[in-house]
Parts: structure tokens; C-alpha cells; sequence
């Protein structure tokens, strides 16, 4: 079921000492009037004084690989060419390395509030670089695999916009697929119930189609048929 994503918020700034990167973000979803860097607290973390013992993971990795007399690139070749895999990686590799917003130095004690808040700002951030260097589908998949992280679009763009293009019509998928690549409306998975899980048959909530407002309404009769 569909129903049309609420207006974007005219402003989105989470403000706090400890917080990370954020942005602030007009009506005009993917467009940000400010991107503000707010530095974490004054006060030193014990953290930040730490160093892991010598020799270091990375150090470690370097010597065995230092080891091998396997012939790396021709291997990545081998393995990962077709398709322009290694050159895709390269090419999307070096835009989202000048993106502070993907550093992860810093996110280590970040409370569960705040790298939700991350996570949004990243996604979003990721759906704008792809309005700006013009990146099909294949290209906004290397980005996510290489900042590596949970996108909170994920179900839409990977369960939602799927499912459309395999199971609708192909009067719906031309209706529907441009709003959803374009994000004028967002797409999730709503099944659980408070009373449910796997049960499908038990399922309680009920889509009602409104005529006048050409939407779905999602309603929930009892208490355990809340999502």
C-alpha cells in the first residue's frame, strides 16, 4: 500500500553538543539551505586518547599482503571487471571520500537517537549526489555499499520500487515509478502487528481507499492491529 509522503519539514537541525553532522533542509527536499558541521563537545572523551596496540590491524593487513605473490589488480580484474564493477567503484569512490558526512571517526558514542539522525542525513545526502552527477541505479548502489551504512530508504528502494516494477501494470509502473525514483512519495513495508507477526491470515488493519482524496487509509480497528 501507498500513501503520499508528508511534506518535507522546513527545517531538520539536530542541535546538541555531542551531535554529529547535520543539515538543514528547506521544503525542497534534497536541497539544503545550510550544512553545518556541529563539533562535538569541548570536554575530551577518553576515547580519543586511545590507541590500539602495535602491530595494528591495518599494519598486520599490510604485511601479509605485502607477503602475497598473488598478483592483486589482475585478480580485481579477473573477479570484478565485467560490467565496469572496478571502474564504477573508483569513479564513486572519490566523490563520496570528499563527503565529511560519511566519516565515521567520530561516531562511535554516538547515542541510538543520533545515528538514526545520521543515518537520514546520509541517505538524504546520497539521494542529492545522485540528482548531481547524474548516477543510474548501479552507481547509487556502489555509493551505499561503499559508505556502508543503514539507509532508512533501503526498503524503498530496494522492496518498494522492486515490487512495482515487477508486479504493476505498464500504465501503473508509468504513473508511479517517476514518483517514486524522483522521492515525491516514499515507499514502505508495513506488516507487523502488535497482535501479529507472521500470521498474514491474522492481520487486522484494513486499507481503505478514499475517492475523493485518491488515497489509502490505513486503518487500524484495534489496538492490536497497531504497526
Amino acid at each position: 500500500m501507498t500513501r503520499k509522503a508528508p511534506p518535507a519539514l522546513g527545517k531538520g537541525l539536530y542541535k546538541r553538543s555531542n551531535s554529529f553532522v547535520y543539515s538543514i533542509f528547506t521544503r525542497n527536499i534534497f536541497q539544503p539551505t545550510i550544512r553545518t558541521v556541529s563539533r562535538l563537545s569541548n570536554m575530551s572523551n577518553f576515547t580519543d586518547h586511545l590507541r590500539p596496540s602495535q602491530p595494528n590491524g591495518p599494519e598486520i593487513l599490510a604485511r601479509k599482503r605485502a607477503q602475497t605473490h598473488i598478483p592483486v589488480d589482475e585478480l580485481a580484474h579477473h573477479l570484478l571487471a565485467q560490467d565496469g564493477y572496478l571502474e564504477r567503484q573508483a569513479r564513486i569512490l572519490r566523490i563520496v571520500e570528499q563527503e565529511p558526512l560519511f566519516d565515521k571517526k567520530r561516531q562511535a558514542n554516538l547515542s541510538r537517537e543520533d545515528l538514526f539522525k545520521l543515518a537520514l542525513a546520509r541517505a538524504k545526502l546520497l539521494r542529492r549526489l545522485v540528482d548531481k552527477h547524474g548516477w543510474d541505479i548501479d552507481d547509487y548502489k556502489m555509493a551505499e555499499t561503499l559508505v556502508d551504512d543503514v539507509s532508512p530508504y533501503y526498503l524503498h528502494l530496494h522492496m518498494f520500487i522492486t515490487t512495482i516494477r515487477e508486479q504493476a501494470s505498464d500504465a501503473q509502473q508509468a504513473y508511479w515509478l517517476p514518483l517514486i525514483e524522483s522521492f515525491k512519495i516514499i515507499g514502505a513495508y508495513a506488516q507487523t502487528e502488535l497482535g501479529h507477526g507472521s500470521n498474514v491470515q491474522g492481520l487486522e488493519l484494513q486499507a481503505r481507499w478514499g475517492p475523493g482524496s485518491k488515497e489509502f487509509i490505513l486503518h487500524s480497528p484495534m489496538l492490536t492491529a497497531s504497526k
